[in-house]
Formats: structure tokens, sequence, C-alpha cells
């Protein structure tokens, strides 16, 4: 990012538009600005006219742990499978 000794700021938001965080630096030539919060749903940059801005990172986003209860009725379908394929084959 590159500007005349201006402010920087990201701002993220979620979903329902509530701001998440936010981080400011004095853009001096070179400043990196980042924030790592769960739910961003989109960012602003806030800055005068001549900031540019570049070398976007965006991580992936990981799959949901199953809870408890998705463990347990996959257990219970698997058990359930495992008892009809040996009634079947006991015949």
């Amino acid at each position: 990012m590159q500007g005349a000794g201006t402010l920087l700021t990201l701002k993220a938001y979620d979903v329902n538009g509530a701001l998440l965080g936010s981080t400011s630096v004095a853009d001096t030539g070179g400043a990196t600005l980042g924030l790592a919060l769960a739910g961003i749903n989109r960012v602003e940059f806030i800055g005068n006219g001549s900031t540019a801005v570049d070398d976007f990172t965006f991580n992936t986003v990981s799959a949901a742990t199953p809870e408890p209860g998705a463990w347990a009725l996959l257990l219970s379908c698997t058990l359930g499978g495992s008892a009809l394929v040996r009634r079947k084959l006991a015949r």
C-alpha cells in the first residue's frame, strides 16, 4: 500500500453488517494490514485517494466439526446397516 503519510484503516464486517474488528496504520509506503477473525463477510479499506492496495491473501474456510448428535446418528446407521447385512447372511 502506498500513500502520502495518511492513515489507512481495514474494517471487517459480518453478514449482518456488524463490525467484527478493525486495524489502522500510518501509510509511509509498504504498510501491511491484516485481520484474523471468524465470520468475515466483507471488508472496507479506508484511506485517501492516493492509496493503492495489492497482494490480497485469503485463507480457506475449514468445514465445521460435526456435533455429537451427528456422530451418534452416523454410528447408529452404521450399526443398523451391519445388523441387516448380518441377518441376511444368516438366512
